[in-house]
């Protein structure tokens, strides 16, 4: 379909959009509100609101399925008691995709351990199964994955080669809550999940309450694990440890509290009981906008893997950008095109939490400094990025660096207005008809 207006908006033409509010979805309702009221003036906003926090580990586990879930304080944390539960220490290697957020593998050098990274998939910007296994040494302890911006890793190959070389594997589902593989909710199909609550309703992840997180596993030792990490003196430790060397280190555990704060926790939980609608109107908007980016030049609609059903989509709904359909015309010079049509296409990742410059230059780790040189982490020359590593050169991993050369942030609407998606998909035609104006 020809888009209906010919001169470009940044060139003077008419915008596409010209809708005042595109999203209907009202994230923050009274019953929050009143929920968060209630416990202030009861005093219960402390470990006197600790219910509060069991009550949304009950919720969580039976919605995706887990045997066991711990509430934590945010969703790093979930992560660091995920390393320590299965083992991750000294001399250990972890092997995570070059491409994430820091805080989903910066608890393994704090363990002692190392990251190994990994390419991603061009397709989905998640981690490439195919790498995965040329990364394994005899020191790999863990495989993390991402499922990132809601969608799925391809785990079953993933799982394949694990279970072939009796690796865990830990999933990071802080973007994803909800998600699927082959029909197991993601956090259930590795060895332990860790999600993250972090941020404002509505833009924060798909279950949020300020800071929070879960921990969610289907193994009872590694629960137990989890528990005595970061879970000193909570209500009841003895009573959930069944272990008996377990059971002697109650209620102390190992001296940490990364219990969730109970109003944080009071908020996810009003959240957690609107996210299968929040995730099925998301799911309707992301489905009508990539059928139509599909006969657009310029963009590709990100790839999802056949047995994999997204949810969430906290980062936005990512893209990819090919110039080499509209004359070599630059990622950020198109994205400048469509912010101008009304359609808040941004140009990297996390740019919408971040600010716009942090996002275009978002780089893969290995070229971060204290992975790519080493850090004396420890001091007095010690740490597990010291001695004997050997770091990352600027031209390893090209299959993610051209990636996220190409990567693309579209928004995510939950109850779109009628004829917002339509208006969004006439700016992409604009933009495509008229490039050459640009150049």
């Amino acid at each position: 379909m020809a888009s209906k207006n010919g001169k470009l908006a940044m060139l003077g033409g008419p915008k596409a959009v010209t809708l005042q509010r595109l999203d209907r979805w009202e994230a923050m309702t009274p019953e929050m509100v009143q929920r968060v009221r209630q416990m202030v003036e009861g005093g219960d906003i402390s470990t006197q609101g600790e219910k509060i926090a069991q009550e949304l580990e009950g919720a969580f586990a039976e919605f995706i399925g887990a045997s066991y879930a711990v509430s934590q304080h945010n969703g790093t944390s979930t992560l660091w008691a995920s390393y320590f539960a299965l083992g991750v220490g000294p001399g250990d290697e972890v092997i995570h995709p070059d491409f994430t957020w820091i805080c989903s593998f910066g608890p393994v050098v704090y363990l002692g351990a190392r990251p190994v990274f990994c390419e991603i998939d061009p397709k989905t910007f998640l981690i490439d199964p195919e790498d995965i296994e040329r990364r394994i040494t005899p020191r790999t302890k863990a495989i993390s994955v991402v499922h990132w911006g809601g969608n799925v890793c391809d785990m079953g190959p993933i799982m394949e080669v694990a279970n072939r070389h009796g690796i865990p594997v830990i999933e990071d589902c802080s973007h994803a809550h909800g998600a699927s593989y082959d029909g197991k909710r993601v956090g259930t199909i590795g060895a332990i999940g860790g999600f993250s609550f972090q941020g404002v309703p509505g833009r924060g992840k798909p279950v949020s309450g300020g800071e929070c997180g879960m921990v969610a596993t289907m193994d009872r030792r590694l629960y137990e694990r989890v528990l005595l990490f970061g879970h000193t003196g909570r209500a009841g430790l003895m009573d959930r440890l069944q272990d008996p060397a377990h059971r002697r280190l109650a209620p102390y555990g190992f001296g940490l509290n990364f219990r969730p704060h109970p109003l944080g926790a009071a908020i996810a939980q009003v959240q957690l009981a609107r996210v299968r609608e929040q995730n099925e109107k998301r799911w309707a908007y992301v489905q009508a906008l990539n059928r139509g980016l599909e006969d657009i030049p310029g963009i590709d609609p990100l790839y999802i893997y056949p047995k994999a059903q997204p949810a969430g989509w906290y980062s936005g709904l990512q893209a990819r950008y090919r110039p080499e359909d509209l004359g070599g015309l630059p990622r950020e010079t198109y994205c400048k095109a469509l912010q101008a049509e009304g359609v808040n296409v941004r140009a990297g990742a996390y740019s919408d939490a971040f600010g716009p410059v942090v996002g275009a230059r978002h780089i893969p780790y290995h070229l971060v400094p204290p992975y790519s040189r080493g850090f004396d982490f420890y001091t007095h020359g010690r740490g597990p990025l010291w001695e004997g590593y050997e770091g990352y050169a600027p031209g390893d991993y090209p299959q993610t660096r051209q990636a996220l050369s190409r990567m693309l942030q579209a928004p995510v609407l939950t109850d779109p207005e009628e004829g917002a998606v339509d208006q969004m998909l006439e700016g992409f035609r604009k933009v495509a008809e008229n490039y050459r104006s640009l150049l």
